[in-house]
């Protein structure tokens, strides 16, 4: 028996051991009908599911009204037998946005998008720092640590290298990915490089990790 076979009570039991949410929004685009079956009592269920598994849990009345507004909606586009294409569901709005504001390595939640296109990772400051080797450094300590295998600022600069200027106050810095700037020194089959390298690290408590196994997938 196909998955096109199964009735949609199964279908929606199936749906019910999502535990992802990249996941659950792709199968509202599969089809008609799964997005129908999504759309049948319980989608604000799984949502909040979702919401609870990572403490994003909403308190507010602005999200109450949200609910009820979006729960009116579906309601009467299934009297009238209508599938909408967008899906709205209040505990789905509130997971993309706290997803965005959650640190995929420390797992905490930030008041702000915490995407760092740097690196192209969800990450708090404090983890763009210390999870290696997608740790970042300004262009100040990367001169501190690597001035003996010739880096200046004028070589990070026109190296070529994507950097982030950052400011604070009135004053304007750079960030650079760290193994970029170790490229730049000569790599890490240079034995100072290594051992500069080797030093940073231990001085920021820098860990190394695969994104692939250590971050939280949302």
């Amino acid at each position: 028996m196909s998955i096109d076979q199964l009735p949609n009570e199964v279908l929606c039991i199936i749906f019910n051991f999502i535990d992802d949410g990249c996941t659950l929004s792709r199968c509202y685009g599969v089809c008609k009908r799964w997005r129908q079956v999504l759309l049948m009592d319980g989608v604000e269920d799984r949502w909040k599911k979702m919401c609870l598994k990572y403490d994003f849990e909403p308190y507010t009345q602005a999200f109450d009204r949200l609910f009820k507004k979006y729960k009116k909606e579906r309601e009467t586009a299934a009297k009238k037998g209508i599938i909408p294409f967008t899906v709205k569901c209040a505990y789905q709005d509130h997971y993309i946005k706290m997803r965005d504001r959650y640190c995929r390595h420390c797992q905490k939640i930030a008041s702000k998008n915490l995407y760092f296109a740097l690196i192209g990772y969800h990450l708090c400051n404090e983890c763009r720092v210390t999870c290696y080797p997608l740790s970042v450094v300004s262009k100040t300590v990367a001169v501190k640590y690597f001035k003996k295998d010739g880096i200046t600022d004028e070589s990070l600069l026109r190296s070529g290298k994507p950097y982030e200027t950052v400011k604070n106050m009135s004053n304007t810095g750079h960030l650079f990915r760290l193994q970029d700037v170790e490229e730049l020194a000569g790599g890490l089959e240079n034995p100072s490089v290594k051992a500069n390298s080797d030093r940073l690290r231990k001085d920021k408590h820098m860990v190394t990790v695969d994104p692939e196994i250590d971050f939280v997938k949302l």
